[in-house]
């Protein structure tokens, strides 16, 4: 049972590789994202995918992938605070 458990592990997205496909995530938020293009992205399958997120994450792709675009939407449309004054 240990050598699976270690098997398992060592197929996980190592955290340099979950900043590259987060950030790939960021840089395609506004599109369609599903497992298929998670898993052509990584080569890893969507076990893996599953393990990697809860691990470096504590979520799932797919929840962690609406909460980004939830935060990016807000940004997106939140009012500029500062505005500037052309008449002075």
């Amino acid at each position: 049972m240990r050598e699976l458990d270690r098997s398992h592990n060592s197929s996980q997205l190592s955290e340099a590789d979950m900043r590259n496909l987060c950030a790939w995530i960021d840089e395609h938020i506004t599109e369609s994202i599903g497992w298929a293009h998670l898993v052509a992205q990584t080569g890893k399958n969507h076990k893996t995918l599953l393990a990697s997120f809860a691990k470096h994450k504590f979520t799932t792709p797919m929840t962690w992938i609406r909460q980004q675009r939830q935060t990016h939407k807000s940004i997106s449309s939140a009012p500029s605070r500062y505005t500037h004054n052309a008449s002075r």
